[in-house]
C-alpha cells in the first residue's frame, strides 16, 4: 500500500527518560516479565548503543527492500554509541541524520 511519504522518520528511544521505565513497570505488573527484562537491559548505554546499531540495520535492510532507503531519516546522536557501534553505523550510514555536534 503506497502513502507518498516524503521521508520517513526513525528514532531510538532514549533509555534517560521515563518511558522505558514506566513500560518495564507495566510489562511487570501485567506478567509480561520477559519482555520487562527486555526494556530494562536497553536501558544500560552499552546495551542501548547495541540496540541502535541492530535497529539501524533492519530499518536500512527492510528500507532497501521496499526500494525506500532515500526517505529513511534516522536521527542519532552519536556521543553514547560505543566506539565499536559508532563505527559499525558508520561504515554504513544511509540515511542517518547525525544530530548534536
Amino acid at each position: 500500500m503506497a502513502f507518498g511519504a516524503e521521508e520517513i522518520f526513525v528514532e531510538p528511544v532514549n533509555p534517560r527518560a521515563s518511558g522505558l521505565r514506566l513500560t518495564q513497570e507495566a510489562l511487570l505488573q501485567d506478567g509480561f516479565v520477559r519482555e520487562a527484562e527486555s526494556v530494562e537491559k536497553i536501558r544500560s548505554w552499552q546495551a542501548w548503543s547495541d540496540y541502535c546499531a541492530r535497529l539501524m540495520g533492519t530499518v536500512q535492510q527492510v528500507m532497501a527492500e521496499k526500494r525506500l532507503l532515500e526517505k529513511l531519516r534516522f536521527l542519532l546522536y552519536p556521543g553514547r554509541l560505543t566506539d565499536s557501534d559508532l563505527q559499525r553505523i558508520r561504515a554504513n550510514d544511509a540515511g542517518v541524520k547525525w544530530l548534536g555536534n
